[in-house]
């Protein structure tokens, strides 16, 4: 009897948990870097731009490290941060009638580990240090706030070279 007592209050227990982890832990989003392409138009006003024909791939990535397909169109791009290291590179590589152009980007930041609860762990805010391109494509990408928190923004602009 008293192992039957036990089994239940075990069950019973794992249920509690497990609900309140799904409550609790469905307010906690992760700190995932969401990025938005902007370019100037004609008379020079900035847009928020589609792209298509642009793949983008994770640099020293193990396995398949591609984020987006060529062939997807879009205006936003979510690019998570590693959070093994203090440095997160991507390849953009736009393909054309012309050929392929390539752009990297590297992010330095600093990892602030920030407890959410017992039930939902940890969850990170990525201090941005430097933002660098090398290549042709973009003009510039800036983290308008300085930090990625788990806040549910576009944390990135990328602005588009049109020259």
């Amino acid at each position: 009897m008293r192992s039957l007592i036990y089994t239940l209050l075990a069950i019973l227990s794992f249920v509690l948990l497990t609900a309140g982890c799904n409550d609790t832990c469905l307010e906690n989003r992760n700190a995932l870097p969401l990025a938005g392409f902007y370019a100037q138009d004609a008379e020079g006003v900035l847009q928020q731009v589609e792209v298509d024909s642009l793949a983008v791939t994770g640099v020293g990535m193990e396995g398949d490290s591609l984020l987006s397909a060529k062939t997807q169109t879009k205006s936003q791009l979510y690019m998570p941060f590693r959070i093994d290291s203090d440095r997160t590179q991507y390849a953009f590589i736009a393909y054309s009638d012309y050929g392929e152009a390539r752009d990297t980007v590297t992010f330095e930041y600093t990892r602030l580990a920030r407890l959410a609860s017992a039930e939902c762990g940890v969850s990170y805010i990525f201090q941005i240090h430097e933002i660098r391109t090398q290549g042709v494509l973009f003009d510039s990408v800036v983290c308008p706030k300085g930090f990625i928190d788990n806040e549910n923004i576009e944390n990135l602009q990328i602005y588009m070279r049109t020259e």
